[in-house]
């Protein structure tokens, strides 16, 4: 299945599936598109992945745009990997159950972009934080929930030590349900 990777930062989860043996992935990412100029961007072309940089301001112009690339490369899965714009109705219509996001929370709990500071200055703090992937929709990080594991949190973390340990968990746990998602698409006839 071809799989394109939505990024916006450094480009840590991209290069984790990167890394992983071909011959262990039902997927190819074909196509990388980034919304700023961004470090994800070199793991891709140094890996040969066609890059995209995708800037309009707009929400229904970006996501024109980048329905164009999706089209242009043959596009079956979107997969956003740290990617912090929200999009127009137009790419889920046409990739409707076919786009994956990650967040770094008990979704529904502390949705949006600082969900790691929400979640360290809840009252009391939470013992455990966790990681969700689902599949992306119209809403801030209200999409159909496909996969949650817990990370223990501890009163001397901080942000970054607490990000560290979600990611350990978060990157194998969304590796497992693209693989899935691909499989099952692919026993559909449809991947």
């Amino acid at each position: 299945m071809r799989v394109a990777v939505l990024v916006s930062g450094v480009g840590s989860t991209l290069e984790y599936f990167l890394k992983q043996p071909a011959s262990e992935r039902n997927f190819e990412i074909v196509l990388v598109i980034a919304d700023r100029m961004c470090p994800a961007l070199e793991i891709a072309r140094k890996h040969g992945i066609t890059c995209a940089v995708i800037t309009s301001s707009n929400q229904d112009a970006l996501t024109k745009e980048i329905l164009d690339e999706l089209k242009r490369s043959g596009i079956e899965l979107v997969v956003m990997a740290g990617f912090m714009r929200m999009l127009g109705p137009a790419i889920f219509e046409m990739y409707t159950g076919r786009i994956l996001g990650s967040h770094p929370s008990l979704l529904p709990l502390f949705p949006g972009k600082n969900a790691i500071e929400q979640t360290l200055s809840a009252k009391p703090l939470p013992k455990v934080s966790w990681c969700t992937i689902f599949l992306v929709n119209e809403g801030m990080d209200t999409g159909i929930i496909l996969a949650q594991e817990s990370v223990p949190v501890y009163p001397f973390d901080t942000v970054g030590t607490l990000r560290e340990r979600i990611q350990a968990i978060e990157k194998p746990l969304y590796l497992h349900v693209i693989k899935t998602t691909v499989a099952w698409y692919q026993e559909q006839g449809r991947g």
